[in-house]
């Protein structure tokens, strides 16, 4: 069984001041901020009130300038990255964050502008790993994508909190939020030689969401064509 469904840490915090990043490098740090933002993006559509509340809670200080023992662990994930040594060009789109988290705060959904959002954050942490990226497609056109899609998406987003962010005060939220949803029988990438490969489903839904892109891209490519010779 899927053990990021169990041993629930709801009222943990992992980040409460400077020194609770002390073992963690700017590589962990990106990685916690992707994942929470993820997390957020799945949740405004999977439990919104929620989503809507943590969202609030991150922006309740005026920006992200300093690690603060009343934020959220997002927020003070904002805050630090510009504090660490190691980070070397790793930044945040702060603006457009901001943005987003109020959207998700009032419940605004916009599809294209989120998709941006995430897009450009991905570029400025430089999440490289393709699997992540596949992971990102899912995530941020949660609204189009299929059942398995969704399935997919919840269930290795599930085990990167589980991995990166056990005991943050998102991961319990959100592992509630796609409980019923994710894979029961996958297994960890974090855990296994076999890598994202061992998730089985969530593999297929991956190729039939690539698919299901590209013939939609083709078929308004038609669409185009047809309209441009009727004129």
């Amino acid at each position: 069984m899927m053990n990021f469904l169990k041993d629930e840490l709801v009222e943990a915090k992992l980040f409460r001041s400077p020194a609770s990043f002390k073992t963690k490098s700017a590589e962990d740090v990106a990685h916690n901020i992707y994942a929470h933002m993820l997390s957020l993006q799945a949740m405004r559509y999977t439990d919104p009130g929620v989503a809507g509340k943590y969202a609030k809670d991150t922006l309740r200080f005026s920006g992200f300038d300093g690690v603060r023992a009343g934020g959220s662990d997002l927020h003070n994930l904002l805050a630090h990255l510009d504090t660490i040594e190691d980070k070397g060009m790793l930044s945040v789109p702060n603006a457009q964050v901001k943005r987003m988290l109020k959207d998700i705060q009032n419940g605004v959904a916009m599809t294209d502008r989120d998709r941006r959002t995430i897009m450009q954050l991905e570029k400025t942490l430089q999440i490289r790993d393709p699997n992540l990226k596949s992971m990102r497609r899912i995530i941020a056109d949660w609204p189009k994508a299929t059942a398995s899609e969704q399935q997919a998406g919840a269930t290795r987003l599930g085990f990167m909190m589980n991995h990166y962010a056990r005991g943050s005060d998102l991961h319990g939220p959100y592992i509630k939020s796609v409980n019923g949803m994710a894979a029961q029988k996958a297994k960890s990438p974090y855990n296994s030689k076999l890598g994202w490969a061992a998730v089985g489903a969530a593999a297929g839904a991956i190729i039939g969401y690539k698919a299901v892109r590209r013939k939609d891209a083709i078929a308004q490519a038609s669409n185009v064509a047809v309209k441009k010779f009727q004129r």
